[in-house]
């Protein structure tokens, strides 16, 4: 019996419709993070332009009061994200080197931290009726895009949890 880790892509066991939703779910996140997510704690080391942008482009026009007011429970959540996106940024690049073995315990740890988070993120966003008024498309689109984040790294574990 051979030691040596298989080789084989985790996401071989799916579709390849499915993997590659995956890989773009994975590929976005990063950008995203650095680009807006991380504004919330190093704000003072971002442009202006692109401070500005972010309130214009977003914040603003969906009223995302967690990003505009920025309370201490999601300022926490960011800085844990920081902190995990050092094992993310690993697992991209030995996704991309084709080293799926090492991926997947860090894509464990990963989308199980990004669903976890994504709970009191999407509460807060159902349950705050004097901040978030109920169903305008500015908070159903809001509601979206965060559910995305949610969705995603839940369904990674279902289907890593299932698949091996």
């Amino acid at each position: 019996m051979s030691t040596t880790p298989s080789r084989r892509s985790p996401l071989s066991y799916y579709s390849s419709l499915e993997s590659y939703v995956f890989f773009l779910f994975f590929l976005l996140h990063i950008p995203i993070s650095f680009l807006l997510d991380f504004q919330v704690i190093f704000e003072k080391y971002y442009p202006q332009t692109l401070i500005d942008f972010n309130r214009n482009a977003w914040i603003l026009p969906y009223n995302d009061l967690l990003l505009q007011i920025q309370p201490v429970w999601f300022r926490a959540f960011i800085f844990c994200e920081i902190l995990q996106m050092v094992y993310y940024v690993y697992i991209v690049i030995q996704w991309f080197r084709r080293r799926w073995h090492l991926c997947r315990p860090i894509s464990l740890i990963f989308a199980s931290h990004v669903a976890t988070t994504m709970v009191p993120i999407i509460s807060e966003l159902l349950f705050n009726s004097d901040v978030y008024p109920g169903s305008s498309a500015k908070h159903l689109t809001l509601l979206s895009v965060y559910g995305l984040w949610c969705l995603f790294p839940t369904w990674w574990l279902y289907r890593n949890f299932v698949g091996f």
